[in-house]
């Protein structure tokens, strides 16, 4: 390698001395004093971007903000809606299951009234049958009765008539009659007492 001789020192102190090398670096200063504004110039623009992002951004997040918070307050009170309308649920449900049983209940006591009603009128039946039977007996009695009452009577008559015959000679043929008639008045008159106090149909018919 070659040592820089004086004619080249030279050469550089007179390059660097000349004013087209001092033209061309002014030049490049200025172009990089130009472009040093332009950068600030465009950095400018950049913060100023960056910063109206930022301020939309936050403006959009202020708004988001207040939708959320309103979004939440309708969400709390549709969650108080369903809430009071769930406890309004049950207890219409509770009111429908006292219902039912109020229901079930009645339904059962209609039964055993309906029961009940049926043995009431089985028994009314039985009574009115028994009454019945009852009348036709008391409708046999009485004809049995009249007809008894009028032997009797019959009886009474001729003994009565047998009597009035005493003051005759009697054979032992009467005396046996008188006596038996006798008797036969006795039993008589206590017949007819008893069958005369005896109870008519209408008092056997009376209820209490």
């Amino acid at each position: 390698m070659l040592e820089p001789t004086l004619s080249t020192s030279c050469n550089r102190r007179t390059v660097d001395d000349s004013p087209d090398f001092q033209r061309v670096l002014n030049r490049m200063a200025f172009e990089v004093d130009s472009l040093a504004k332009k950068s600030a110039a465009v950095q400018a623009k950049v913060d100023k971007l960056n910063r109206d992002d930022l301020e939309t951004n936050a403006s959009k997040i202020h708004v988001t903000c207040e939708e959320m918070y309103e979004l939440k307050e309708r969400v709390s009170a549709v969650q108080t809606t369903l809430a009071e309308f769930n406890l309004t649920a049950r207890d219409v449900c509770e009111d429908i299951r006292l219902i039912k049983t109020g229901a079930e209940q009645l339904q059962t006591k209609v039964q055993e009234t309906d029961n009940t009603m049926g043995k009431v009128l089985s028994e009314i039946n039985t009574l009115k049958l028994e009454q019945r039977s009852l009348s036709r007996s008391m409708d046999a009695n009485s004809i049995t009765k009249s007809a008894i009452l009028a032997e009797l009577k019959d009886i009474r008559d001729k003994n009565t008539h047998s009597s009035s015959t005493a003051s005759l000679p009697a054979t032992a043929e009467q005396n046996e009659t008188i006596l038996g008639g006798y008797g036969i008045h006795s039993f008589l008159g206590t017949g007819l007492q008893v069958l005369q106090h005896q109870p008519t149909k209408s008092t056997l018919c009376q209820r209490p």
